[in-house]
């Protein structure tokens, strides 16, 4: 299985804080080619686009999880409802709490490039 996309849910104002932990030297020692991008959702004016959640592109795999988890902030990992388990789950509880991965619309619309309302407006009264 290759990267995919994540959306964890974390404390409200830490997301920078679990995007550097995430990113940091320590995590990527742990994980390895597990772990890819990291990214904050912003609005085009820089506030951000869904507070309180981090989008982390990663191969879970036992043990990922709860690396993730066990970071300071970090509230959980946002699952669906109709996970089966991932490769490696011996427990048939942590099966349930396996994360679902962004289908590939929400991946687009959760990282295309933001658009500024008034480059917008611009663009259609130069028309």
């Amino acid at each position: 299985m290759g990267l995919q996309w994540y959306l964890v849910k974390t404390r409200l104002g830490h997301e920078p804080d679990v995007a550097a932990t995430i990113q940091g030297d320590e995590l990527r020692r742990q994980l390895g080619a597990r772990i890819g991008r990291v990214v904050i959702p912003r609005r085009a004016e820089g506030c951000l686009l869904y507070p309180g959640y981090v989008v982390v592109e990663l191969v879970l795999c036992a043990g990922v999880c709860e690396i993730v988890r066990s970071i300071a902030a970090v509230i959980d990992f946002v699952s669906g409802a109709s996970m089966g388990p991932f490769e490696g789950v011996v427990n048939p509880e942590d099966a349930c709490r396996t994360p679902a991965p962004l289908l590939p619309f929400e991946v687009d619309q959760i990282l295309k490039p933001p658009v500024n309302p008034e480059s917008e407006d611009k663009q259609t009264d130069s028309k």
